[in-house]
């Protein structure tokens, strides 16, 4: 599974630091034509994808992406698409964030 390194790791993206509890992987190949153009970003970006009005979270990977889908931040638990993003300060699709 691409990206399972990442369970357990904490970034930081501004000031916000978080831990990834659980992740969805898409490699390149599973990425929807929809959405190919995130595999733009180079490796190592937190980059929303807009669907339906709700940005989703994602990392870049070399392989493809990494959906969030559970975060720790200060030990509060977020564990849906809507609020990750508004809790790690995401406030557009396809804008790069760079994690430290």
């Amino acid at each position: 599974m691409i990206g399972k390194e990442l369970v357990g790791k904490k970034f930081r993206t501004g000031e916000i630091g978080f831990k990834i509890l659980e992740i969805e992987p898409y490699s390149k190949r599973l990425v929807s034509d929809r959405y190919k153009k995130i595999l733009a970003f180079r490796e190592g970006f937190l980059v929303a994808v807009g669907f339906r009005g709700t940005l989703i979270p994602n990392i870049t990977l070399k392989d493809g992406v990494v959906r969030l889908t559970k975060i720790e931040i200060s030990g509060q638990v977020f564990d849906r698409p809507k609020v990750i993003s508004a809790a790690l300060g995401i406030e557009e699709a396809m804008q790069p964030y760079e994690l430290r």
